[in-house]
């Protein structure tokens, strides 16, 4: 489906029925690494309504030139939102690039937002001031041994290099890179990819149950950085998850399941509480 957002076209997909939840996906990528990372959890957890969205300039959204930074990507995010959901509560949940962008959502959603998660999310926008751990692998199988040089290039980067990891990369990273519009991106990335405020800087701390799951071995965004985060959420869930970077939910992704899950049923939780 497509909504106008600014005059943008803005893929979207909704799956399910019950509480709206939105997934933001990473810097260059679309909906789709984001639906097969969580397809298989609401499997089993039922009563969600899953709203996979495309980023501007990426996917199958559209781009015009009004989109010129981070903040107009959260602006047009603000307004789908509003349009999609309304005054309904809704959860978020965002991976990288999309994990930065939540906190801007957060700010315009406080009372509506039920949960939030953040997956290995960009804390420092600029690459150079990150406190990253040197790249390092800790699982190569045959098939990933096997690869010629071309072919296993895409999942050098990764910390588990396995047959499934190279399937699920071929499958969901590679495509949409090559779908974005990564002039534009790259613009925006030199120029514009900090928010013009800071998103770690709270007047009160956030209520709702929040999940942050980070890559012990992320040598992408790191994960000592992401401590100045950790006291603005007063129900904080932090794992830092070891042989895992930052394509953390395909490298664990039996870890990633179950502290999705966890946090799911603590949102539940909290609402059962409060009532």
């Amino acid at each position: 489906m497509h909504v106008k957002i600014n005059d943008l076209s803005i893929f979207y997909e909704i799956i399910g029925e019950g509480v709206p939840i939105i997934m933001i996906h990473g810097y260059s990528l679309d909906h789709s690494s984001m639906k097969y990372s969580f397809e298989e959890i609401f499997q089993r957890k039922q009563g969600y309504k899953r709203i996979y969205v495309d980023l501007p300039a990426m996917g199958l959204s559209g781009y015009n030139k009004t989109v010129k930074n981070t903040d107009d990507i959260l602006n047009i995010v603000i307004k789908f939102i509003d349009r999609i959901i309304g005054e309904e509560y809704f959860i978020i949940t965002g991976m990288s690039y999309g994990g930065y962008l939540v906190k801007g959502i957060l700010k315009n959603f406080n009372k509506q937002v039920l949960g939030m998660q953040m997956i290995c999310p960009v804390v420092i926008p600029n690459y150079r001031h990150r406190k990253l751990p040197k790249h390092e692998v800790h699982h190569v199988d045959d098939y990933a041994k096997s690869l010629p040089k071309r072919k296993s290039s895409g999942i050098n980067g990764c910390v588990i290099q396995t047959e499934e990891v190279y399937n699920v990369y071929m499958k969901y990273i590679i495509p949409a890179v090559n779908k974005a519009k990564s002039k534009v991106l790259e613009k925006i990335q030199n120029h514009g990819y900090s928010f013009s405020f800071d998103p770690d800087v709270v007047d009160t701390p956030y209520q709702q149950p929040v999940s942050l799951i980070l890559g012990k071995q992320d040598s992408t965004v790191g994960y000592t950085d992401a401590a100045i985060m950790i006291p603005n959420y007063s129900n904080i869930d932090v794992q830092l998850i070891d042989h895992a970077g930052h394509m953390l939910q395909f490298e664990q992704k039996e870890l990633f399941e179950e502290h999705t899950i966890n946090w799911l049923n603590a949102i539940n939780i909290y609402k059962e509480d409060k009532r």
